[in-house]
């Protein structure tokens, strides 16, 4: 028996596995939280969990929830412990784990030896996680703080009843090894003012405008959406071993249908577009201390990984839509339709834009799958293929808006071929 299957199937036999409901209640979303429940006050107004160790009646932390350590450094302590919890973490911090989300990105099935491979590297590193998990360093950031890109100035509009709530964002400590590549490394413990990232500026971005959604929908999600999904709690090998036997929907289940318009790949590409809110022309230098320095500049180190130009051609599809319509005349026009779409749920405008174009029903026959590829023969439905071939494979420079990825000439050969396309995303990093 497959070492991951046998896993699982003992959790399940021993009852490892705990099944909860987000959101039916005040208490956290991340059961393995409540050991650090001191350390936490529960906002009413904002329906989140504020992490606020400096009211939690000072000296060492609780012997129960972790070893003792000074009352110095006892936040970043809760921090990491806590992100030593989190799935997503070692999924970016374990290369082989790495490996299978990136193939998981770009459609391509992993091996058997790849999930093999990939269970063993995350139990291992896991039960080493008191010396192996890299060093942390947590900074709180509000938006009313942060330089806008003049551009994006509809996203800052978004949230400027957000503006002076500060986000604690954790950078983990990826500069040395596998894990550096600038691949979107983010996780946001919903419900909480937590979000856990490199230090990649891109990445910072997306995962700040991130947190801030999830603070504006509070605990119990958009249209109390977290009432309605179902999931499981384990350690994370126990997690992972569910993930890789029975697929990630068995750790996340939707009692209903998503309210989300915009499918996995595409929303996870416009987040990245949108992330470059505070980055580039409006990034300023100053010192350490000061929060916008922390994130200025577009360095190497702030380009998005190869897969999102293997995404990009569907958002250059949809983006074109938005610009032949004559629905947007600059820019920001183009923003802040998409930022409605992806931050508010709000699509009717993106819709009937792109529907203008390529007429009724074109949308959800586009865009209603879950598969990158399958968009160009859907499209082909509505899009004249000379047409569309320009779109979705042509010059970069059309589409100004779109964030600088790790470009790649072949895009349109890992579209269109199979073989290669596995071969090619099993060269990543």
């Amino acid at each position: 028996m497959r070492n991951y299957q046998g896993y699982y199937e003992a959790g399940m036999a021993e009852g490892v596995y705990v099944t909860h409901i987000a959101g039916e209640t005040a208490g956290f979303r991340y059961p393995h939280m409540q050991a650090f429940e001191r350390y936490f006050r529960y906002d009413p107004a904002w329906k989140y969990w504020k992490f606020a160790p400096e009211e939690s009646g000072g000296g060492a932390p609780a012997e129960e929830a972790f070893r003792r350590i000074g009352a110095e450094g006892a936040a970043e302590e809760v921090l990491r412990r806590i992100g030593a919890e989190d799935i997503t973490l070692w999924e970016f911090l374990v290369p082989e784990a790495k490996k299978l989300h990136t193939l998981d990105m770009g459609g391509v099935s992993a091996l058997d030896e790849e999930k093999q491979a990939a269970f063993e590297a995350v139990k291992t590193a896991y039960a080493q996680r008191e010396t192996r998990f890299p060093g942390m360093q947590a900074q709180t950031f509000a938006l009313r703080d942060l330089p806008v890109r003049k551009s994006f100035q509809p996203v800052a509009a978004l949230y400027e009843d957000l503006a002076d709530i500060p986000v604690r964002m954790v950078r983990v400590d990826c500069s040395e090894g596998p894990a550096r590549t600038p691949f979107a490394f983010g996780s946001m413990l919903k419900g909480t003012d937590i979000c856990f990232t490199d230090g990649n500026p891109m990445n910072f971005g997306q995962d700040f405008l991130h947190s801030l959604y999830h603070l504006k929908e509070g605990i119990p999600g958009v249209n109390d959406d977290n009432l309605y999904v179902e999931e499981q709690w384990a350690d994370v090998p126990a997690l992972y071993a569910m993930q890789l036997a029975a697929g990630r929907m068995k750790r996340r289940r939707r009692l209903r249908p998503s309210p989300h318009p915009i499918h996995f790949t595409d929303y996870i590409y416009l987040r990245a577009l949108l992330g470059q809110a505070f980055v580039g022309e409006a990034a300023i230098s100053g010192a350490a201390a000061d929060p916008a320095a922390a994130i200025s500049g577009v360095s190497a180190a702030g380009l998005l990984h190869p897969i999102y130009g293997v995404i990009a051609p569907s958002i250059r599809l949809m983006v074109c839509g938005l610009i032949e319509s004559g629905a947007v005349q600059e820019e920001q026009d183009i923003v802040r339709i998409l930022a409605d779409a992806v931050l508010e749920d709000q699509t009717d405008e993106l819709v009937r834009s792109f529907e203008r174009v390529f007429g009724e029903g074109s949308f959800a026959g586009v865009y209603d799958t879950y598969s990158i590829y399958d968009k160009f023969d859907r499209a082909l439905q509505f899009v004249p293929k000379t047409k569309l071939n320009r779109v979705l494979f042509g010059d970069q420079e059309d589409f100004p808006v779109l964030p600088p990825h790790m470009g790649r000439a072949d895009t349109e050969r890992i579209w269109r071929d199979p073989e290669y396309r596995a071969a090619w995303m099993r060269e990543l990093r």
